[in-house]
């Protein structure tokens, strides 16, 4: 059964997991903004890789409305439409993180008990101390300040 993917930054590494995906058979909705935004949605999304062929001559087209594959501009756009996901990966840079956070929570509420959020985030991740934590007692339910400062990401989506 098809899997409903929500891809919040569709640059390099959002784009190529997204369409990677949506190949494999997935829906998957992609969240961009300008121009980037504007060819996709126009044009579809363009994946050349020697994993399609060994100089990238067979590219990969995804295109909107094949196989579930949608184009929003903003996670607003993505709440008026309804739309409802097993997983939200968050492929934005760090500092882009909080200011989607709040909306990711409120659609992760829409979604399901078993809904998830996938980071492909470098360093260590703001939940690392939190939860099942097994190392040090004396990190245990600690932040980290240089990546989620004040725990704001963590408060609203966590």
């Amino acid at each position: 059964m098809p899997l409903r993917f929500l891809v919040v930054g569709a640059g390099a590494i959002g784009a190529l997991l997204g369409a990677r995906l949506a190949t494999a058979g997935h829906a998957v909705a992609f969240v961009a903004r300008g121009a980037h935004l504007a060819a996709m949605r126009s044009r579809g999304l363009e994946l050349r890789s020697p994993l399609n062929s060994p100089a990238g001559e067979n590219p990969v087209l995804v295109k909107a409305g094949a196989g579930g594959v949608e184009f929003f501009g903003d996670l607003e756009e993505v709440e008026k439409a309804g739309a409802v996901f097993d997983f939200v990966v968050l492929a934005v840079k760090d500092h882009q993180i909080a200011p989607v956070a709040e909306a990711v929570g409120r659609l992760l509420g829409r979604c399901g008990p078993d809904a998830a959020v996938v980071t492909t985030q470098n360093g260590v991740p703001y939940w690392f101390f939190q939860d099942g934590y097994k190392g040090a007692s004396e990190f245990a339910g600690r932040a980290v300040e240089a990546v989620d400062p004040g725990g704001d990401v963590l408060g609203r989506c966590g």
